[in-house]
């Protein structure tokens, strides 16, 4: 069904054989806090219950009633009561809206470019958030988006391997905040002998202060058993500009200062220095069921730089299914003693969004 290929660029890495049941128990853990929250609070109440009483009933009044001459009729009382919630509290645009489009008969998109062409000065977009900050449309209107990914292939006979690939991701906005929290873990063994055992967990919150500007606040933590480390955590804060932001194409780079703190396996030494953090998050649809992405992250300390880029192509098989293919590729400046400075994997997984 999928695969998971990792290669080193010289083949020094000893195989090593440790239990896996720890690690793929915490990941196990950490999807299901993420789903039971996301079954918990993705009911359409929730984002009404951030709405003043007067607003949301204005909202559910203008939905039942329709009329109207934009070519959707049935919306059009909506889209008026949308203009003047917002007018009325600019502060709760993106809310409003959020609201609006869960209501929405027909294209909830319109609804969006109505309120953005009225108040061109606040950053109105559609309710769903991308990874990269990017925006999009989905049909529904929810804050809360994301999806869950999974891979996997096992040989038999004359070749034993094992592969799995597992990941999970869950985005909520309000208003010009974005939070998102992520988790991936891969696991290989070739013959009984682990090949590859690494997690990897993500959090971090955006502020779109303008329509292109931003800041954004992000927690990273990495385990892995063939990199030299226990551990690896870095936080750090940057100043993002989308220079691209249409409906096709995204286009956003950040920068910011950050701390790294990393714990070597054979001294057990945890070492922290001081870093920067920049990214380049490049996003295209390429169709209506096709869509290409690159991410490139470089963390630059006095010790090492470390960089981190992904590439997918994601093709829609169903109306919440998805084919991804991706190739990733994750380099070490100075890696410690015995390891390997680069680092690649190459995976097929199936994808559900909502």
């Amino acid at each position: 069904m999928a695969m998971v290929k990792r290669i080193r660029n010289d083949g020094k890495g000893v195989p090593k054989v440790r239990s896996t049941m720890p690690r793929i128990a915490r990941f196990a853990v950490s999807v299901a806090t993420v789903a039971g929250v996301a079954i918990f609070v993705a009911d359409p109440g929730f984002a009404q219950a951030q709405l003043p009483t007067d607003i949301a009933a204005s909202l559910e009044r203008a939905a039942n009633a329709g009329g109207g001459i934009t070519g959707a009729p049935q919306d059009d009382a909506l889209i008026t009561a949308v203009i003047a919630a917002i007018a009325a509290r600019p502060d709760l645009a993106q809310t409003i809206v959020t609201r609006a489009t869960s209501l929405a008969r027909s294209d909830p998109q319109q609804i969006v470019n109505a309120a953005a062409q009225a108040f061109p000065g606040l950053p109105i977009r559609s309710a769903s958030v991308a990874s990269s900050g990017a925006w999009s449309a989905q049909a529904g209107g929810s804050p809360w988006s994301g999806e869950f990914a999974v891979g996997g292939s096992k040989n038999t006979g004359n070749s034993e391997t094992t592969d799995i690939s597992l990941g999970a991701k869950l985005g909520y906005t309000s208003d010009n905040w974005h939070h998102e929290a992520s988790a991936s873990y891969e696991f290989a063994s070739d013959k009984g002998q682990e090949t590859e055992n690494r997690l990897e967990a993500e959090g971090s919150t955006r502020y779109d202060f303008a329509e292109r500007t931003y800041v954004k606040g992000r927690v990273t933590y990495e385990n892995d058993d063939f990199s030299g480390f226990d551990y690896r955590l870095t936080e750090s804060v940057a100043l993002g500009y989308r220079l691209i932001d249409t409906d096709d194409v995204t286009w956003a780079l950040e920068a910011g200062p950050g701390a790294r703190h990393s714990k070597e396996e054979l001294t057990g030494d945890v070492e922290t220095e001081f870093v920067g953090v920049a990214q380049s998050d490049f996003r295209w649809k390429l169709s209506e069921t096709a869509d290409f992405s690159n991410v490139t992250r470089v963390t630059t300390g006095r010790e090492t730089t470390t960089t981190k880029s992904t590439t997918a192509l994601d093709l829609k098989v169903f109306e919440n299914i998805t084919g991804r293919f991706s190739f990733e590729v994750r380099h070490d400046s100075n890696p410690p003693t015995g390891t390997d400075s680069t680092d690649t994997t190459t995976k097929v997984s199936a994808v559900y969004t909502f």
